[in-house]
């Protein structure tokens, strides 16, 4: 039993994690990318992959990355309203 608790200990000391996004929109066809890697218990693992959207898929991310953005400054900046003069 000891011997696992000190492999265990020894293996969960240093984990590591590397994620990578790209998305790029150009002439109505829009390029991802996406690359993940992770250190952990002693172990590394690696995913990556990469496509192809047509149409107006980037307009519509970027719209909808616009429309989480401004929902969460919203959020951030509703309670701070009351504490100004009106």
């Amino acid at each position: 039993m000891f011997d696992n608790h000190a492999k265990n200990a020894r293996s969960g000391y240093i984990s590591y994690r590397y994620t990578r996004r790209s998305v790029v929109s150009s002439g109505g066809v829009t390029h991802v990318q996406a690359q993940d890697a992770r250190y952990e218990n002693g172990r590394l693992e690696t995913e990556a992959f990469s496509g192809t959207l047509k149409g107006d898929a980037g307009l519509r991310l970027v719209q909808e990355m616009e429309r989480r953005m401004r929902r969460r400054m919203e959020g951030f900046f509703d309670p701070m309203d009351r504490l100004l003069p009106k």
